[in-house]
């Protein structure tokens, strides 16, 4: 099936546009939010996007925002249910038709297909980009050689969110690292009344100590990790709630060990959020013990909002901003983990003005400004 919305601006103008391929384009994903808040940004007379997915899309999608800036939703269905071949044609008939300024690939493994056909389709600009560790993930090894080779074959930029990112897919060739960047302010002012409300709903009180989490429940995030610091929390009789903002596949099983363990009083699931700027200004301590990450902006998100770090070493250390707020620690050390949660009483402790955040976010490059005028030079607009 097409998923298609035909806009009067797209009839009506010569912009450039460019192909984004991505997995989905439903809210709540590291991926599509980070495009999309390049989406808003971009002088959409300049350069418009397309986006190619590849799961259905449900009802929380950026999708009537992206057609109400005048992009458009392509989805053909699932490889495994209309096969690889009709695949294949239709990204080339619709690369083909749409004659893209180029061809900006978020799917890992799977860039090196898509730029294939993209060639074939005589698109001039076409783009890897890595945001997670592929070097960790468990599918297709075997394959994993043959999906790299045609990436440095069929790619004429690679890009990264991070080194670590960018070596797990490219190894020892040339590429860039563009860091994730941010609506600076969107994470620095919000109001205290939205504050106030979310506090409410998930019934926190002024003594608890607030841990938040935000990702999707899949195994690389490590969710279980944080049902055995509850455990251990619980032990030591700590007022604490745990805030978990996200979805995924493992979503109902980390509920019923929640159940199972009588732990669901010191949780407060929320599901995908479109305004998790907001769950940040409620947490004290953010806990990222994920087995593995590209990059990690949700660890520069939380800095942002003020607040403390505690991210595993599967997280890359460029996530730091040097404002003294972000712990590395091992996996292995349960006992370090709880140390430092129970010894940072509340992010009012935490000493860090708006202007140093938004210093060190420049000076890293981290805002959306310079991030825009690089893309606009990648896409040659």
């Amino acid at each position: 099936m097409l998923i298609r919305r035909i806009n009067k601006e797209k009839e009506t103008t010569q912009v450039d546009r460019v192909l984004m391929v991505l997995s989905t384009v439903d809210i709540g994903g590291g991926v599509q939010s980070k495009v999309m808040d390049l989406y808003r940004q971009v002088d959409r007379s300049r350069i418009q996007f397309d986006f190619f997915v590849h799961a259905n899309l449900t009802t929380e999608s950026y999708e009537k925002e992206i057609n109400s800036m005048g992009g458009e939703v392509y989805f053909f269905g699932r490889v495994k249910d209309i096969g690889i071949y009709n695949y294949i044609k239709n990204i080339y008939q619709l690369t083909k038709k749409e004659k893209y300024k180029a061809v900006h690939s978020y799917v890992g493994l799977n860039d090196g297909l898509i730029l294939l056909i993209s060639r074939m389709a005589k698109i001039k600009i076409r783009i890897s980009h890595v945001r997670t560790n592929v070097t960790k993930a468990k599918k297709r090894k075997s394959l994993k050689p043959i999906f790299k080779f045609l990436i440095s074959r069929n790619a004429t930029k690679l890009l990264a969110s991070s080194k670590q990112a960018g070596e797990s897919l490219y190894g020892k060739k040339s590429f860039e690292v563009i860091p994730n960047a941010l609506d600076i302010d969107r994470f620095i002012n919000v109001e205290k009344v939205k504050i106030e409300a979310l506090r409410k709903t998930a019934k926190i009180n002024d003594n608890m100590i607030v841990l938040g989490h935000v990702g999707r429940f899949s195994y690389e995030k490590n969710h279980d990790y944080l049902l055995e610091i509850a455990i251990k929390l619980r032990e030591q009789s700590l007022d604490f709630k745990m805030i978990l903002v996200g979805d995924g596949e493992l979503k109902k099983d980390f509920k019923n060990e929640l159940k199972e363990n009588n732990l669901e009083q010191y949780f407060y699931v929320a599901g995908v959020q479109s305004n998790v700027e907001v769950f940040y200004h409620i947490f004290d301590v953010l806990l990222f013990p994920s087995f593995h990450e590209g990059f990690g902006n949700v660890a520069v998100e939380a800095q942002v909002a003020k607040n403390y770090v505690i991210a595993s070493d599967g997280v890359s250390p460029e996530v730091d901003l040097g404002l003294e707020l972000v712990d590395f620690v091992d996996l292995d050390s349960i006992e370090t983990w709880l140390e430092k949660i129970i010894n940072h009483h509340s992010r009012d402790s935490i000493n860090v003005t708006d202007q140093q955040i938004k210093k060190k976010l420049k000076n890293r490059y981290f805002d959306l400004e310079h991030s825009i005028e690089k893309y606009y030079k990648i896409y040659d607009v």
